[in-house]
Formats: structure tokens, C-alpha cells, sequence
């Protein structure tokens, strides 16, 4: 565990650098990360508190806009806050602590005369920090089910029932590489769907492969041509939809899903959950692959951010052969927080506590699968996370029973983390073998 947060410690390090660098799977220099206009920093720098220990959190104005007023800064416990307070626009600290084994979390916007928030950063709570409180003590919120493992062989059972009839067709090329279309027949009448990438003239048992899983709302698979060189790479559709339609195809469907593919449908029946049928298709999309003749037999990588996290904790728990998972600030964790005053991972899938859909929710949280994978697992999180809720990242990595490891990236939210790029410079390493 000290290892495992000096890690931390130097990559908290790099973040908080002014405008650290990115970069590519290769090692090149992508670009560089913009400097934040408010700095909230924690001397812990990454590093987990103690019970009852004082938190320092220092505000510091970078660069303060023009018809800013004050600086809003909220605190938290669990992702549940607590307080919001104004302050003048100079350097102050604000401090918080916990009697018990929590996250804290301490985030600020500038707010203009109004008290309206002056450009707030997307899709978190603000510009902030966070610290773990003993978060080796943190418990789940419920207890996995007896019949867990029974119930998802049982599914594994239905799908092997449903014959595997693949559709190919050629989408596009490059000098060395091609694309196919896919489209795979899988459980609920909701086919796999994506974007196949290789070499054009591999031979047989020569490539290992990459599968891509998606976060949420509607869009097209992607063409993943970055390893097309030198590994199948596999970009799967979320919802088994049509891919490479124009712009307003996946506008309409996010502003209206489908009844078949809402992802509250049938929340409170664990046979008919939208998830379940989800997390069914990954291991169809990895069963693929495996049959494919290029595939090495020997490497086989599921990888995904948020939504696309959690579809390969399932892939690399319900699936065989998986040798590395890579989830980033995975969701679907922790759906029962609520009941412990805990926010919950996205989607919120039962905001009201309903005693039947906790019960179905229990057989799609990713706490639960994380017990089945047994395979290498790297994972993130961001720990000003306001929709994977960091402490429900945390619950799943310590139910992992393999080789494992997480990086924790205290100023950054529901981002992809800028220095791995979604586990690209790991898998790069990995098919380079």
C-alpha cells in the first residue's frame, strides 16, 4: 500500500505542474493540459488521511475573470455535500475531517454579482481536490447476493443458446490496416455491434486484440486505427446500434432512446434489466474475437472509460481469456450508496431507495462482478468525480482478486486521465511483445 501511494504522490505531482504534458501511446507529446484558473490543492497530494485528521485545502486564484465577484467553495463527504460557503477573491484554506473511512472533497467556481457560476469546468463540481480518509476500511453498501455467481452462469447459458451468426462487411482502409463492419446476434434481440480494425494481410495466430467498450449515450463506434498495424482492435457500440450514420442519427436517438434500449427499462427484474443484456453482449464481442484466426490465443485486452469501465469489468468477469482490463473512472458501482448516505455511480439506476430495484440493481453493480475477474486490472479515478463517485471506484478495485493497480487523480473529475489516455501507452506496450 506505501508503494502504491507514492505512485500517486508523483502523479498528483505532474498534474498539479503548470500545463503538464500529454502524450501518445508512443511516447510522443500529444499537448499539454491547460493550467486551471482556480488551484485547490490538499498537502496529501494523493497520499490518504487518517480518521479525525484536519484536511487542509488551500484556494488559490490563478486567473480570475473579469466580472468575478466571490469564489463558491462546496465540500463533501461521500459525494454528498455539506456546505457552501462564499469567499473574497485572494488565497484562503478551508479544512474538513471524518471520524470514519470516507472521501472528502473540497471543490470552487467563481461566481459573478448575480451569484451565477462564471464558466464552470464540464462535468464536474467544480475546480477542487480530494482525499481519501483509510479507504482500505471503506465497506460496501450491500451485501453481494448468495446467488450471484449461479445467476450470471445461468445467463452465460442463454447466450451460448443464441448462435453466434456474425455479419461482416468491408468500411474502410488505410495504407497497411482495414476496417469491417460487425454485427454479432446476442441476447434480448439486440445485436453486437462495431467497427473491426487489423492489418490487411495478417497471418493466422499472429495479432493480439484489443476490445473497446463505450460510455454512455448514443453514438457511432469509432475506427480505432491507432494499433490497426499490429493488433485486432475491436470498437464495440454500447446500445448494438448502426454505426457511421450521420450526426443527427444518434442526436434523435439521445433525445428520444428507443423503448428497447432505455436504460432504466425493467430496472426492478434482474432477468430483464437493460444492463444485464449489456454486459451480455461484451462477452458475445470477446467471443468473437477469439474466433477469429488471427487472434495470437494469447493476449486479449478489454479497455473503457465510465460506462465503457464498467462493460469491461464485466467483460473480464464473465468472459475467458481476458489477460487485462483496463477501467477508467468506471460506472455502475456502489448502487446501493444511497442507503448509506453514499453518492451512487451512474446512472443513479434507483434515486428512491425502492427495496425491488435494489435487489435487481445488486446483479449489474460492478462491486459485485469485480470478484469474479481474476486477470490483471488497471484502473482511475478521478477524485473530484461527480458522476462515478470516487469511493464507488474504490469498493471495486479492492474486490478484485488478481494483479492490481489504480492511479488516483485528485484534481480531475469525470475526464479521461490525461497521463495514461485510457491505458493506450499500456496496451501499446502490451501487443508490442
Amino acid at each position: 500500500m506505501k508503494n502504491f501511494f507514492i505512485i500517486l504522490a508523483l502523479a498528483t505531482a505532474v498534474l498539479a505542474a503548470k500545463e503538464p504534458p500529454v502524450y501518445t501511446s508512443e511516447g510522443k507529446e500529444l499537448g499539454k493540459i491547460p493550467a486551471m484558473p482556480l488551484v485547490i490543492s490538499s498537502a496529501r497530494r494523493g497520499e490518504p488521511g487518517k480518521c479525525g485528521e484536519k484536511i487542509i485545502f488551500t484556494v488559490t486564484p490563478a486567473k480570475i475573470p473579469a466580472n468575478a465577484e466571490k469564489i463558491r467553495i462546496f465540500q463533501w463527504v461521500n459525494g454528498i455535500r455539506t456546505a457552501v460557503s462564499d469567499y473574497p477573491l485572494s488565497q484562503f484554506k478551508v479544512e474538513m475531517s471524518s471520524a470514519e473511512p470516507a472521501h472528502l472533497m473540497t471543490t470552487g467556481i467563481y461566481i459573478d454579482s448575480s451569484g451565477k457560476a462564471i464558466n464552470p469546468p464540464h462535468r464536474t463540481a467544480g475546480y477542487g481536490d480530494g482525499v481519501f480518509i483509510e479507504p482500505e476500511k471503506l465497506t460496501r453498501s450491500r451485501k453481494r447476493p448468495a446467488d450471484f455467481d449461479k445467476f450470471w452462469e445461468d445467463e452465460l447459458a442463454k447466450l451460448d443458446a443464441v448462435p453466434m451468426q456474425v455479419k461482416r462487411s468491408a468500411y474502410r482502409q488505410g495504407d497497411v490496416w482495414k476496417c469491417d463492419e460487425i454485427e454479432i446476434t446476442s441476447t434480448a434481440n439486440i445485436p453486437v455491434t462495431g467497427f473491426l480494425v487489423m492489418p490487411q494481410k495478417a497471418a493466422p495466430a499472429s495479432l493480439p486484440a484489443v476490445v473497446y467498450f463505450h460510455g454512455a449515450g448514443f453514438k457511432s463506434s469509432s475506427v480505432q486505427r491507432q494499433f490497426g498495424d499490429r493488433a485486432i482492435v475491436f470498437d464495440v457500440n454500447a446500445h448494438g446500434i448502426k454505426n457511421g450514420m450521420p450526426r443527427d442519427f444518434y442526436r434523435k436517438l439521445n433525445s428520444r432512446p428507443p423503448a428497447d434500449r432505455n436504460i432504466f427499462s425493467h430496472r426492478d427484474d434482474r432477468e430483464k434489466s437493460y444492463f444485464k443484456d449489456m454486459f451480455l453482449r461484451t462477452v458475445r464481442a470477446v467471443d468473437f474475437v477469439k474466433s477469429l484466426p488471427e487472434w495470437d490465443g494469447k493476449t486479449l485486452i478489454v479497455a473503457g472509460r465510465s460506462q465503457g469501465g464498467a462493460q469491461a469489468v464485466a467483460a473480464a468477469a464473465l468472459a475467458k481469456g481476458v489477460t487485462l482490463c483496463i477501467a477508467n473512472v468506471p460506472a455502475l458501482a456502489d448502487h446501493g450508496g444511497k442507503e448509506v448516505q453514499r453518492a451512487v455511480g451512474w446512472p443513479g439506476i434507483n434515486p428512491k431507495n425502492d427495496p425491488a430495484i435494489a435487489v435487481a440493481a445488486d446483479y449489474i453493480d460492478i462491486v459485485n462482478l469485480a470478484g469474479r475477474i481474476t486477470c490483471e486490472t488497471i484502473m482511475s479515478i478521478g477524485m473530484i468525480d461527480s458522476i462515478c463517485p470516487p469511493v464507488s471506484v474504490w469498493l471495486t478495485y479492492q474486490e478484485l482478486k488478481g494483479k492490481k493497480d489504480i492511479t488516483l487523480f485528485p484534481q480531475l473529475g469525470h475526464v479521461a486521465p490525461p497521463v495514461e489516455l485510457d491505458g493506450r501507452k499500456r496496451i501499446y506496450l502490451e501487443i508490442k511483445k
